[in-house]
């Protein structure tokens, strides 16, 4: 929409004047508002908004916008490039790391070529291998981590391309 593509434009100079442009900054949200409000089914306003909010963001008032814009994101396309690793990171960093693991997993279930779900998963994998005591477990835990690391290389940039298990 015409309201994506100006909250992009204004983002993009949002940046550029070092984030410190009020203006500009209400400017693009509501743009970005607009957009979602025009069609709530498109995924790009909802994460460009996080984004812009994390940008901005000052408190944990505001990084709770930020992860429900993520989250509304993801509500629309599971494997979304932005908001999924993005609300992970910020989950991780509030040591909430099983609802990251399950983003993850969602993704990887819709998703299955989704680089950033697959790494999660694959250092969820190998943490739970650092802490098992049990030889046997430990090594499965390892090999299933190996696995998914290469299957995370292999489709790194594939974003939310595909959108089937195959």
């Amino acid at each position: 929409s015409c309201h994506l593509l100006l909250a992009k434009l204004l983002h993009s100079r949002y940046i550029s004047s070092h984030m410190t442009d009020a203006k500009l900054l209400a400017s693009c949200k509501s743009h970005y508002v607009a957009a979602a409000n025009l069609d709530p089914s498109d995924a790009e306003p909802f994460a460009w908004l996080g984004a812009l909010l994390e940008s901005s963001a000052n408190s944990a008032d505001d990084m709770k916008r930020v992860e429900r814009c993520y989250r509304k994101t993801l509500t629309i396309n599971s494997a979304h490039p932005v908001a999924g690793p993005r609300v992970c990171e910020i989950l991780f960093g509030m040591s909430r790391m099983t609802e990251a693991i399950q983003i993850a997993e969602e993704a990887y279930k819709t998703h299955l070529r989704v680089g950033w779900a697959t790494s999660i998963l694959a250092f969820a994998k190998l943490e739970e291998a650092t802490v098992q005591t049990i030889t046997s477990k430990r090594s499965r835990l390892l090999t299933q981590a190996v696995d998914l690391f290469q299957q995370a290389i292999r489709y790194y940039g594939q974003g939310s391309s595909s959108s089937s298990n195959s």
